[in-house]
């Protein structure tokens, strides 16, 4: 399943590969069957730091208003 640019439709039940404008974000689920994730807004990439600086990736759960950082 490869995303569309903007996100995924249905709950991620294997990698999934995010593009957006040069950033690249790579989704994963941690356990066998859908994941658990809702509504989530990527707003940062990490895939080209050399690119972007180092850049951080947020991803904010918008149903639950949960955030995680990575970078």
């Amino acid at each position: 399943m490869a995303g569309d640019g903007r996100g995924v439709d249905e709950p991620v039940a294997e990698e999934t590969r995010i593009e957006r404008e040069g950033w690249i974000v790579r989704l994963t689920p941690l356990g066998p069957g859908p994941s658990g994730w809702r509504d989530l807004a990527v707003t940062g990439g990490w895939e080209y730091p050399e690119r972007h600086g180092g850049a951080v990736l947020y991803v904010r759960d918008l149903d639950r208003g949960a955030y995680w950082t990575a970078g």
